[in-house]
């Protein structure tokens, strides 16, 4: 999973940090292109941290911008085709520094992810579904194999001097 720290939610506008992380994943991309599918790269939703910066210097401004980033995080996934994580973590489930959880949600974070990677592997274990033809089907499909592969070969058969047959 690829997370995007809190400290950048808390100093940096939320546009900012979604142009930062497009050019990640981009880069990410170019540089690896076995990471093409959705479920490669995971970026997880910023919780709703309240301990205030310079840059947000109230709670409200605070939480407009992790809100923001959020939004824009999960419509950048769906654009750039990545996975968005949402813990679902409230300001009540904050410790009193308003950074960290309460040690009593920590459960939170791992049930959530133990179900995401559930649900990654349950799809990759998933054999595509195949289709049953009937006998008759199966028939008339290598009858159809059979008569074109002899098109091929009579196309491919050329006669030269003395009866021989070359096969190009």
């Amino acid at each position: 999973m690829f997370f995007i720290g809190t400290n950048a939610v808390r100093s940096t506008p939320a546009l900012r940090i979604i142009e930062q992380v497009e050019a990640i994943v981009n880069m990410i991309r170019l540089n690896h292109h076995h990471i093409d599918h959705v479920d490669k790269i995971t970026i997880a939703a910023t919780f709703p941290y309240l301990k205030v910066s310079s840059r947000f210097p109230t709670s409200d401004l605070l939480l407009n911008n992790i809100n923001l980033y959020n939004q824009q995080l999960q419509i950048l996934s769906r654009r750039l085709g990545f996975s968005f994580i949402d813990f679902h973590i409230t300001p009540e489930h904050l410790h009193r520094d308003h950074l960290n959880l309460q040690h009593q949600y920590n459960n939170i974070l791992d049930t959530t992810i133990i179900q995401y990677f559930d649900v990654i592997i349950a799809k990759q274990v998933k054999s595509p579904q195949s289709q049953h033809r009937s006998s008759t089907a199966i028939t008339r499909r290598n009858k159809g194999r059979h008569e074109k592969l002899k098109e091929k070969q009579q196309q491919n058969i050329l006669q030269g001097g003395k009866g021989v047959l070359r096969y190009f």
